[in-house]
């Protein structure tokens, strides 16, 4: 599994390099997604789709400190600290599996795909969510698998939260009730 993983990692890292403009973009995809989800989320929220983001916050907090539990176990190298391929971002060096950037974009995509009411908006952030993987390897700080288990660690995650959602459904009510109050405000 490693000798594909490496050679996945190769062939899309190949492509590093060949072009600036392919080379600027997936550096600002890796770099900067995280923050256009967060504008979206802060979006979301203010037109009337708080519940689902809110079940987006949920899912990446669960989805992180599940990545934090995989990572006292399993410890892998990122690509540059193995000697493969370009680096096209810095990145300190510690733990590639799962990636945490990857596991923050594809939670809140699945959040919102699990809502048929947000379900458009899930669609769009998963289909950036990979691209936003994608680039994690293109930029040579992560491998193939560290993306493939972001994915695997989301769906957990997003499975976790709903299978309780009528718990989560009552916390809801209270945040956004509390939220809307006149005298959250005033002080």
């Amino acid at each position: 599994m490693e000798h594909l993983n490496i050679n996945l990692f190769l062939f899309i890292t190949s492509f590093a390099k060949t072009s600036e403009f392919l080379d600027n973009m997936m550096i600002t995809f890796a770099e900067y997604m995280p923050y256009l989800f967060l504008i979206i989320m802060v979006y979301t929220w203010f037109t009337n789709k708080k519940n689902e983001t809110l079940y987006a916050g949920y899912t990446v907090i669960l989805g992180l400190l599940i990545n934090q539990v995989i990572g006292l176990f399993i410890y892998h190298n990122r690509p540059f600290v193995d000697g493969f391929g370009v680096t096209l971002v810095m990145h300190k060096v510690e733990n590639s599996f799962p990636s945490d950037h990857t596991t923050f974009l594809i939670s809140i995509a699945l959040a919102f795909l699990i809502f048929k009411s947000s379900r458009k908006i899930g669609y769009l952030l998963f289909i950036l969510a990979i691209i936003g993987g994608i680039s994690r390897v293109y930029c040579g700080v992560h491998y193939p698998f560290d993306i493939i288990g972001s994915l695997v660690v989301s769906i957990l995650a997003i499975s976790l939260i709903y299978t309780t959602k009528d718990e989560f459904n009552n916390i809801n009510l209270f945040l956004i009730n509390t939220f809307r109050r006149k005298e959250f405000w005033k002080n």
